[in-house]
Order: C-alpha cells, then structure tokens, then sequence
C-alpha cells in the first residue's frame, strides 16, 4: 500500500497476513529470494510500480482488496506486465465476503500442492510405460522425487516419513502374486499414504493435493456409466474410512482375493487428470451407493449425481482416460480446483461451461513429454525382485 492511504488500509493489510500465514505462508514485506510462488495483496492505489517489480515474471497471485484504488493500480501493473510479455501471474479482486472464501480456498490448493516439493513418490511398476514415464517427468517437474519398485516387493512395503505418494500396477502384481493388492492399497489411504492404482500418477497428484489440503483420503473410480443427470462409478478398492460400512469381496475382472465394497454417500468432487495430454475434467455433485449392487462392474459401486447442471454428450469426448479422483467435500465448489488446474498449465473444463473451454495457463512444463534417461536411472537403481 501507499502511504498515503496507510491508516486507511492497516487493517486490512493485518487481515491478509493473518490470513497467509494461517494457510502456511511466510510473509515478507519486500521478499530478496525466490519463492515457488508469491501472493502480492494490494490494499490501495499508488503501486502499480512496485506490483510490477514484484510480480514480473514470476508464477504469483496478485490479490487486489478492492478499495482504495487498489484495483486501477493492480489494472495499471498488469497493463505494463503484458505488454513486456513477463505476466506469468493471476489476478484476484475481493468485492465480498464469498471472495475471501473463495480466495482462501484457492491459496489453500497452491499452499498443498507446493508442500510436496521434496517429498517422495514410491511407484512398484516397471517403468517401460511412455504414460508412467511422462507423469514421472511431470512430478519431478514439481519437485518430488521418484523411486519406481520391482513390483514383488510392495507386500512387505512400508512407507519412509518422507513418502507423499504411492502408484501400484495392480495388473503386473496380480499376474505376480495371484491375488490382489485391494487391500494394502485401501489401507495405505486410510493410513494418510495417497495410493493409486494402476500406477495412475496423474490421479495420484490430485490424491496428494486433496491429502495435504484438507487432510482427507481420496477414491479413484472408473467411470462406468454416464447419464444425463448422474453418473455411475465403480473401482474394486476404496478407502474404507470413505464409507459408511464395507465388506471383503472377490475381485470383479479376476475373481481372485480380495477386493473391497465400500458403500459411499455424501456431497462430493470428481476429477479426471491427464497429465500428458494436459487436460483435465471437474465435476461437483453427490454420492450415493446403488440400492443393490450391479453386476458386471467393479465392486465399491456409486452414482454420482451432478450438482444444479446436466451433461451434453460432448462431454466424454473431454476425457483421455478412465479414472476419476472423488473426494467428499461438505460444500463442493470447482472453481478453486479449476484454477489449481490451470496453474499447473492443464487445459481445465468444468460440466457447467462444456463444451466451452478455459484458455491454458501461461506457464506450462514444456519438457513433460520428454522421456529423458533421469526417469530410466530409477529403475536401474531399485531393489532387486524379491522371491517367493
């Protein structure tokens, strides 16, 4: 802020930083290093300069309160940042209460999402797919490190302190072991270990965000079904903590032990992730387990029934994939997940706009797609397979 309009805006500058570090923040006046990104909140007029200086070329947020003439000054600095092509950031104006949520709900994503960088993603597949490499690439782009497994040893696994994540080929372990890793996989979620089947490292990244932000396991489910106003999802492993009761099953494609029928209800968020094609899908809606479970799917079973909207029939055109990451949420709002989204550089559709899409992010991983020999090193370096 201006001097100028200091007393006016002290409080609601003490307000914002309340606020940041609340979510985790550390707040700087005039910061000398480089973050992974910074917010810049703009209480008045008078610093379109230094917004500038602040924000040019840099992944940051600029959060504009609204009064004082802050928001000229915010429109001024960005006039001047896109005009030297160095506007990598986002910009948020605060006009009510609801802004503030919504602001606090995206910080929150970002504020998870950059709590990985240095954690460890455990992967027990054999690195031979072009689809595991690339989203290898693109979580070591995000700063996580990547330890793929001979696929034998995920029995007597026990995840390190540093382990955010965990990808299992289900298929390659089933071939393996004649059985299933439904269970383990369950259990590591319940734990607080984001687990994803079929080595899907694309759902897993929603799975850890979904984690560090509201502490909270997450389901990964085929989309099996789809109506106009629902969904029907199936998997045959969900955490069990997710449900309102579940039982022991035998696995649906192999009919080997064992398998899980979690029955799951309440206000949720489904969201499909593709990371190599860099799109993704977000839909809000509700959970509810069907009456009798349906033969010829997978076992924990629920519709989905899509909050105020219908789908076209565009709609499964958008998907490059079969997986969606649900998670409950008490009041399910995708516009802060669409925004993480597309920070992250996804082409980001939501059911209310399709067949409208939201344009890229600037700033995108150009490399993602390169599957380079640092990935292959992994594997090269694991554990030896483990015998019977």
């Amino acid at each position: 802020m201006s001097k100028l309009h200091e007393k006016r805006c002290s409080e609601s500058v003490e307000e914002a930083r309340r606020i940041l570090r609340k979510l985790g923040f550390e707040v700087v006046e005039d910061p000398k290093e480089p973050y992974d990104f910074e917010v810049i909140f703009v209480a008045s007029g008078g610093t379109s300069r230094k917004i500038a200086r602040l924000a040019c070329g840099k992944r940051c947020i600029v959060w504009c309160s609204g009064k004082n003439n802050s928001l000229p000054s915010a429109f001024s600095a960005l006039e001047k940042l896109r005009s030297k092509g160095c506007w990598l950031g986002e910009l948020i104006v605060e006009k009510s209460p609801t802004d503030r949520e919504e602001l606090e709900s995206r910080l929150r994503l970002l504020s998870a999402l950059y709590s990985l960088k240095g954690g460890r993603v455990d992967v027990f597949a054999t690195p031979n797919s072009p689809k595991i490499l690339a989203e290898a690439r693109f979580l070591k782009n995000l700063g996580l490190d990547i330890a793929f497994h001979h696929i034998l040893s995920f029995d007597a696994y026990e995840p390190q302190e540093n382990v955010v994540g965990v990808g299992v080929d289900c298929f390659e372990y089933i071939k393996a072991r004649k059985r299933t890793p439904c269970l383990k996989v369950s259990e590591l979620n319940d734990r607080g270990v984001p687990t994803a089947c079929e080595a899907d490292l694309s759902s897993l990244l929603i799975m850890m965000v979904v984690r560090k932000a509201y502490g909270e396991p997450a389901w990964i489910a085929n989309l099996s079904r789809v109506e106009r106003d629902k969904a029907f999802f199936a998997h045959c492993t969900a955490p069990k903590k997710m449900g309102e009761r579940w039982e022991e099953v035998p696995h649906f494609e192999t009919g080997l032990p064992q398998s899980l029928r979690v029955y799951l209800s309440g206000k949720a968020m489904a969201i499909h992730v593709n990371l190599c094609k860099r799109r993704s899908v977000v839909l809000s809606g509700r959970l509810n387990p069907p009456k009798l479970p349906e033969e010829g799917y997978c076992r924990t079973q629920a519709f989905f029934s899509y909050l105020d909207y219908y789908l076209e029939e565009r709609f499964l055109e958008e998907l490059l994939g079969n997986h969606f990451v649900i998670f409950f949420r008490t009041w399910p709002r995708e516009e802060p997940w669409l925004f993480l989204l597309k920070w992250l550089g996804l082409s980001v559709k939501s059911a209310r706009s399709m067949p409208a899409s939201v344009a890229d992010a600037s700033y995108i991983f150009d490399e993602i797609l390169r599957l380079d020999s640092d990935i292959q090193s992994l594997w090269e370096a694991c554990e030896q397979p483990v015998e019977e």
